[in-house]
């Protein structure tokens, strides 16, 4: 099951972020971490924080619509992120939230710049080397040290793939 999610401020009724998850409780969790500073903050936790906005109490989580597949979920996140795109209001910042050109998670695959090995999608590069896939997204972004493999420091990248 995969659910499409919003945050709305209760006050306003302004919907401020949109995501999706396959793991909606661990996904509220990892929000519920940022706002405290425990992991990366993006724009809607800065946000709230700075507009003294909590989680629940101020900000409802509107449970959007639900997918058996997670083709589905990615369709429906983008028809609700366009949806309320239009408003102003929408905080989202991950490149996933537009997914034209290079921003299509399709389009963006991953080359080791030491091996040479290049992949068409970032679950196959870190299933080759045995890395959790969110963690090789955090070398991608730069919010974690690229890791040694091997005793060699690996220089993973973004590349795009034509599909």
């Amino acid at each position: 099951m995969y659910l499409v999610y919003l945050f709305r401020e209760k006050d306003s009724g302004n919907v401020i972020y949109v995501g999706s998850s396959s793991r909606p409780a661990a996904r509220m969790k990892e929000h519920m971490a940022a706002l405290r500073g425990e992991k990366h903050m993006q724009a809607i936790h800065k946000y709230m924080i700075a507009n003294k906005l909590d989680l629940y109490k101020d900000v409802e989580v509107v449970w959007y619509d639900i997918a058996d597949d997670k083709d589905s979920m990615e369709k429906l996140e983008e028809d609700a992120y366009v949806k309320y795109v239009g408003t102003g209001k929408l905080l989202n910042d991950h490149p996933g939230n537009d997914v034209s050109g290079d921003n299509n998670p399709r389009r963006r695959g991953v080359v080791n710049e030491v091996d040479g090995k290049t992949f068409k999608t970032v679950m196959s590069a870190s299933t080759y080397y045995g890395i959790p896939r969110t963690t090789f997204t955090h070398y991608l972004s730069g919010l974690r040290t690229q890791p040694t493999i091997n005793g060699i420091q690996q220089n993973f990248k973004y590349i795009t793939i034509n599909v």
